[in-house]
């Protein structure tokens, strides 16, 4: 029951352990807030210091965009005098740039629309990827 005793005891044991485990909760919080972010980062695929930058719905659509860019880099890198890689590379940057206002657009669609957007993007992204692979001598 509550008596005054029973409660004067319970303020003091709790003012004794309040210093003690504070900083512990707080440790443990974070530490799984950092098990959170990583996990997040795993699934999109990109590096923690990153995950920030991907955020909504269309964020691991985002994260894939990134990636095949910095693919995209890589390509133009490897033959920068050569016509034909140049031709691919601004019409590649062109269609990744369409790709990221689509998923940008479609953040206010309904759900299914969304959904829907998102598929016909992933699919166009399969797409480049597949052709950026290619470029890089992967398949």
């Amino acid at each position: 029951m509550l008596s005054p005793t029973r409660i004067r005891r319970t303020l003091t044991v709790s003012r004794l352990l309040a210093p003690i485990l504070a900083p512990v909760i707080y440790r443990a919080a974070i530490a799984v807030r950092g098990l959170i972010d990583q996990r997040r980062a795993d699934q999109l695929g990109v590096p923690l210091a990153q995950v920030g930058q991907f955020s909504g719905h269309g964020a691991r659509l985002s994260a894939r965009i990134a990636g095949s860019e910095q693919s995209l880099r890589m390509v133009q890198e490897k033959k920068p005098k050569d016509a034909e890689t140049k031709q691919f590379v601004a019409a590649i940057t062109e269609r990744l740039a369409e790709l990221s206002a689509a998923i940008t657009a479609a953040e206010n669609m309904p759900a299914q629309r969304r959904r829907a957007a998102h598929t016909a993007i992933s699919s166009q992204l399969d797409g480049i990827e597949a052709d950026l692979m290619a470029r890089l001598g992967l398949t």
